[in-house]
């Protein structure tokens, strides 16, 4: 075991943990509530970048208006009291204990409404891949949610190795999209090049097959529209001034690198009408939705679709009020190197909602919408993509059976019923 120490201003206590052998591993545990917005009081954010071939840094990012506050006795203070507590696992399926450790911090109540950000630096055996299991706390609520962090530290020149910072607050960015309007610093914790290589893609990737069809949709990105090199002694100062993917590289004689995209201004959220649109593919047909994308009045367009799918002005909005959040939720949890909502995850995760039940392993997600113990349960497996863009892309494993439950699905909607699958 190993001493951590946080580095932010507010005060902290380390303590030790002693190491715990789970008897279940991590990937036969239902992790539904990682894509439930509602399924934990808590929502901080991770991100690991590696330091060197064999440590590595855990940042965090957590609001602090989701914490609990009470008086401290002895100084009046309100304060909130926040545990993180990581374990080191080999990986999903391997409940060897590698290293744990936990860190208290007290937060001030005059920090209620700020982001906060602080970092844990970690030794991390190298040439290896690794799993992260961090639990965070609010100790005066006693509630309690779990993040799961890959980390890979086979390589030094992988898009952990990369920081990406907001030239003005200096904030690091947690997430892989930004607009246009946006400036970041980048850097690399590889000295090995003063040179840093940026390909440019403009390729949209064409909407995902329904689950039922046998058709394979090409997602894979050809040679790059434009190379850009930049001198790179510190930091590159950048902006993604056009849609589509970045990749930036310190040696193009790899593939590894770090992969930032600009889809839309609103991105994640879909807010003008011809954004509205179209996810509209899911529940149309192309006649449908062409005449849809080539309307002139495509507000008009938007609204007579609603109201005619709910009947009446009040179901129309609840439709769209969670059709909407579950597109801006895929966007958050699903985006990869194509929006979230593009995907097979974000199909499913948009017509279906949450699943009931998801198990996690390395390669593959599986989820279970309905009891799993009973027949008329729908299983989908995601198998995970091994891309140079992203570690967060899953393709669905396609099936003809999915296609009664997909119509279902589909027709709810069209009938002004939010779709939530019943066995």
């Amino acid at each position: 075991m190993k001493k951590i120490k946080g580095y932010i201003s507010i005060s902290l206590l380390l303590i030790f943990s002693a190491c715990i052998t789970y008897t279940l591993t991590i990937n036969t545990k239902n992790l539904a509530y990682l894509y439930d917005p509602t399924g934990a009081m808590l929502h901080p954010f991770f991100l690991v970048k590696n330091t060197s071939d064999s440590s590595t840094k855990l940042y965090i990012k957590f609001y602090p208006v989701e914490l609990l506050y009470n008086q401290a006795p002895a100084t009046k203070i309100y304060q909130a009291k926040m545990k993180i507590h990581y374990s080191l696992y080999p990986s999903f399926a391997d409940n060897q204990l590698i290293d744990s450790a936990s860190v208290i911090y007290y937060i001030d109540q005059k920090y209620l409404h700020r982001e906060m950000n602080f970092e844990i630096p970690l030794k991390i055996p190298q040439n290896n891949k690794y799993l992260l299991a961090i639990t965070t706390t609010d100790l005066l609520r006693k509630a309690s949610t779990i993040s799961y962090v890959p980390i890979d530290m086979t390589s030094v020149y992988n898009r952990q190795n990369y920081i990406v910072r907001d030239t003005k607050t200096l904030y690091l960015l947690f997430h892989n999209y930004l607009k246009k309007s946006e400036n970041i610093f980048i850097a690399c914790s590889a000295r090995t090049s003063k040179i840093m290589y940026v390909s440019y893609y403009k390729t949209k990737f064409p909407l995902p097959a329904p689950p039922f069809s046998s058709v394979s949709v090409d997602e894979h990105l050809q040679t790059a529209d434009t190379v850009w090199s930049y001198n790179n002694y510190d930091s590159l100062k950048f902006s993604l001034t056009y849609h589509g993917i970045y990749h930036f590289q310190i040696d193009t004689t790899v593939s590894d690198g770090l992969t930032l995209m600009n889809f839309t201004e609103h991105f994640p959220q879909h807010k003008t009408a011809e954004e509205m649109i179209e996810p509209l593919q899911y529940l149309t047909t192309s006649k449908e939705y062409d005449e849809m994308a080539k309307s002139k009045t495509k507000k008009e367009t938007l609204d007579k679709f609603w109201l005619t799918a709910g009947g009446d002005v009040y179901k129309s909005k609840e439709l769209i009020r969670v059709f909407y959040n579950r597109i801006v939720y895929a966007n958050l949890y699903f985006t990869s190197y194509t929006e979230g909502w593009r995907t097979d995850r974000g199909m499913i995760y948009t017509i279906f909602g949450p699943p009931q039940t998801i198990n996690k392993d390395n390669n593959y997600e599986k989820w279970i919408y309905g009891d799993n113990r009973s027949y008329k349960s729908v299983t989908f497996k995601f198998n995970k993509v091994d891309s140079r863009f992203s570690d967060n892309h899953f393709i669905l494993e396609r099936n003809l059976t999915y296609k009664n439950s997909w119509y279902q699905a589909v027709d709810s909607w069209r009938s002004g019923h939010i779709y939530v699958y019943q066995n």
